[in-house]
């Protein structure tokens, strides 16, 4: 059997001429309609990420403020509980204040986000809720609410945050 072999065949080519790689006349750049299109684009993309952003901030900040509450919380309960005294914590117009019973030198916090369904609670020297006359509260719990969170307090004075 005899074999068949290809053959190639070498062609010298010659180099393209400059004028052809450089186009003198042509416009180099992007034309109206282009710049639209990407413009339109950059727009829409803008649109929908910002709103994202916004929430993410606010869901942020709403955090930060319940962790500052469980702070001051706890830092409540346990001054209560080292000085053998009541605390009170009070909440108006979105300043939650904190001080012994019986004092005018409070610590407070401003909150956008948190609101109570009481304006006043107490805590006792054994860092449980108590009413007015020192008496342990019957009721289960203290209500706070904010936007994304609802804050349960029971009345020996366990923070219970649960998502909306």
């Amino acid at each position: 059997m005899k074999r068949k072999y290809l053959k190639f065949q070498v062609v010298k080519t010659q180099p393209l001429p400059l004028s052809l790689l450089m186009r003198k006349n042509s416009n180099m750049g992007f034309t109206f309609i282009e710049l639209l299109v990407v413009i339109s684009i950059l727009i829409t993309i803008l649109g929908l990420a910002v709103p994202s952003i916004i929430n993410y901030q606010k869901k942020q900040a709403e955090s930060e403020e319940i962790k500052n509450f469980v702070s001051l919380f706890r830092t409540t309960q346990n001054l209560a509980l080292t000085t053998d005294t009541t605390y009170s914590m009070s909440f108006q117009n979105g300043d939650i204040s904190t001080c012994p019973a019986n004092s005018t030198e409070c610590k407070t916090i401003t909150s956008d986000y948190i609101r109570s369904t009481s304006s006043i609670i107490y805590l006792d020297r054994y860092g449980n809720l108590v009413d007015i006359n020192n008496m342990l509260i019957s009721s289960s719990e203290v209500l706070l609410s904010s936007p994304s969170y609802n804050l349960k307090i029971n009345k020996f004075g366990r923070i219970y945050v649960q998502n909306r």
